[in-house]
């Protein structure tokens, strides 16, 4: 019982580890083709040949500023999801590992005495 619990809790732990990875992979990749369209944008930008292509290849610049910028802040806000969460998943892996535990010894279980209490 006790190495399950352990087997349990490194699985947690791996997941969040593998949900930040992927998370993270998915933000690169997709900062990657950003970053390559802004710098193509800021070639055509700087060899724009009059003024109407150059206010258009500004306005696609200052498009793929803001895209960048709001991917990070999506990277971010998801990033903190998975962490916030984590914790709180382990806490509970944590309890229902000591109830399992408390019914081997015929005790009362932490998880329903707070679900009766609210």
């Amino acid at each position: 019982l006790l190495s399950a619990g352990t087997r349990a809790e490194d699985k947690l732990d791996d997941d969040c580890e593998v949900d930040l990875d992927n998370l993270t992979d998915i933000f690169e990749a997709k900062k990657e083709d950003l970053e390559k369209r802004f710098e193509q944008v800021k070639m055509e930008l700087r060899q724009a040949p009059d003024k109407a292509s150059l206010e258009s290849r500004f306005t696609d610049a200052k498009d793929l500023l803001h895209s960048l910028e709001e991917a990070y802040r999506e990277y971010h806000r998801d990033a903190v999801q998975i962490s916030k969460k984590h914790p709180q998943d382990a806490n509970r892996e944590a309890i229902e590992h000591h109830d399992q535990i408390s019914t081997m010894f015929g005790l009362e279980q932490v998880l329903s005495r707070r679900e009766a209490s609210t």
